[in-house]
């Protein structure tokens, strides 16, 4: 096999283990833009980075595998995967909420590049790399809070188009517009930002597929973004004006049910069809050099780089498999959350109502204030596994350390951690106060509070005497990642364990 043959071999290689490394992440969103959640634009990068490494196939890349680059890529890929599992086990509920697996994947995409072209052709990748990056919503959270913005904004814009045809209409700020005795709103998801970066993240691939001058790809790209800007002004505007016309109805409701997606499409097929009028074509291919034809040496390495990707690619799906089942939370809902107030009688009153469906018998809930004064709500109920002795569920403002009222004046006889399937972090106190054993369980959960607003709380679940046996799945500290089951080393704590995660999470 000749150099350019194994050129196409390696990326190749390189775009398969990239989509086997993103299946599960892609699992685990939407996969689709939604309207009414800017974050869920990172389904475009990730569907687009495996063909952006095939695009490669352009560039003057060869394949160098090497003692040297593979032992670059083993090093990373295995920083990679310690990296990561420390991470989810520190952040959890905002690991994945964050995507902050995919915050890494330039270090994934780095021991894929070493193994397969080289150390030395890191820096030809940058483009991908850094495009990478933004398969996490982390990058332009700062965007998402712009939402409410653009909407007010874009609620201007259709106020002055419907004036231009002589409509009585009046502005109400922030996101009406008014008509008679009647109004119609701008909400966020009617100029959803996350859309306008979607199309953003399917162009640029394109644009480096192309060949052309880099400030005519540039005008390309912020073309589409105009364009879709556009199209969104004028089915808003449309769908104020038929309003406008025949009042509220459903065809109003049915046409703004898809037009959004609708447009996206539109967007990019109009850019594709223009994309010759900005000077960019497509590459030709070239024929392979007389030497290049007569064969490479390196072929037994290159034979064990590609296997070595792939197989690589085929532990990073196994190890993150149960990403699949975790408990995903929107970033928009930690960047819009509230202060935990729970001497708020609607807050109160609302958790009290979910707290209550947790166990059948005996179950009463309380608030109380705590030493500090800070207030704390408490679930008493003797559902556990084999006695009747209660169970306390204590939710408490985030950053409030109940557990020092229990260690006072109490030993502390053990403790161990777990992650449970979802991604919550469960840290294990065996505490001995008067002589009574109690098994504290502490973590923090977020709470939906109201109007898709929530809390960061603290759940401590007080355990006295023995928890019984119990079964459920779990990860300990040797194991954030994965989630994959082990003998527990107190088994007392394990099943305390259990019975704080059925309370918690049912």
């Amino acid at each position: 096999m000749h150099a350019k043959s194994w050129k196409i071999a390696g990326v190749i290689a390189l775009a398969v283990a990239i989509a086997i490394s993103v299946l599960n992440q892609l699992a685990s969103m939407p996969l689709s833009v939604l309207d009414t959640d800017p974050s869920t634009y990172i389904v475009v990068p990730v569907l687009m980075m495996p063909l952006f490494a095939l695009f490669y196939m352009k560039s003057d890349i060869r394949m160098k595998a090497s003692t040297r680059g593979i032992a670059t890529g083993i090093a990373a890929f295995a920083a990679f995967i310690a990296l990561t599992a420390y991470l989810r086990y520190v952040f959890y509920y905002e690991f994945l909420s964050f995507r902050i697996d995919l915050l890494l994947m330039p270090l994934l995409l780095i021991a894929y590049i070493s193994i397969l072209f080289g150390t030395e052709s890191i820096a030809k990748f940058r483009a991908l790399l850094l495009y990478s990056i933004f398969a996490s919503p982390a990058i332009l959270s700062f965007a998402f809070k712009l939402n409410a913005v653009f909407a007010s904004a874009n609620t201007v814009l259709v106020f002055h188009v419907l004036r231009l045809f002589g409509q009585a209409v009046r502005y109400v700020q922030p996101t009406f517009i008014a008509f008679g005795s009647t109004s119609i709103g701008i909400g966020e998801a009617c100029a959803g930002i996350g859309v306008l970066i979607a199309v953003v993240m399917f162009l640029v691939p394109i644009a480096y597929l192309y060949d052309g001058n880099g400030l005519r790809k540039a005008y390309w790209i912020a073309s589409g973004f105009a364009l879709l800007l556009l199209l969104n002004i004028i089915r808003m505007a449309s769908i104020g004006g038929v309003w406008l016309a025949y009042g509220p109805q459903a065809t109003v409701s049915f046409i703004h049910s898809f037009a959004g997606v609708l447009l996206f499409y539109i967007a990019i097929i109009a850019m594709m069809l223009l994309i010759g009028v900005y000077g960019l074509r497509f590459p030709a291919g070239s024929k392979p050099k007389l030497k290049e034809r007569l064969g490479w040496k390196g072929e037994k390495k290159a034979y064990a780089a590609v296997a070595l990707v792939l197989l690589m690619s085929l532990a990073y799906f196994y190890l993150t498999y149960n990403y699949t089942t975790a408990a995903i939370i929107s970033p928009v809902n930690f960047e819009n959350v509230v202060p935990f107030n729970a001497n708020s009688p609607a807050i109160a009153d609302y958790l009290y109502a979910s707290m209550n469906s947790i166990g059948t018998n005996g179950t009463r809930v309380e608030e109380i204030v705590g030493n500090a004064g800070s207030p704390v709500i408490m679930l008493i109920s003797n559902a556990t596994y084999n006695s009747t002795n209660p169970v306390v569920m204590a939710i408490v403002p985030s950053n409030t350390s109940l557990i020092k009222d229990f260690l006072t004046n109490s030993t502390l006889a053990g403790k161990q951690n777990f992650m449970a399937p979802d991604g919550s972090v469960y840290n294990m106190f065996s505490i001995i106060s008067n002589g009574t054993t109690f098994l504290v369980a502490h973590t923090s959960v977020p709470v939906a509070l109201a109007n898709d607003s929530m809390a960061l709380g603290n759940v401590y679940v007080v355990i006295p005497g023995s928890a019984g046996n119990a079964y459920c799945k779990y990860s300990d500290a040797y194991y954030y990642l994965y989630n994959i089951p082990s003998i527990a080393k107190n088994q007392q704590l394990y099943n305390a364990y259990c019975v704080s995660e059925h309370l918690v999470t049912s």
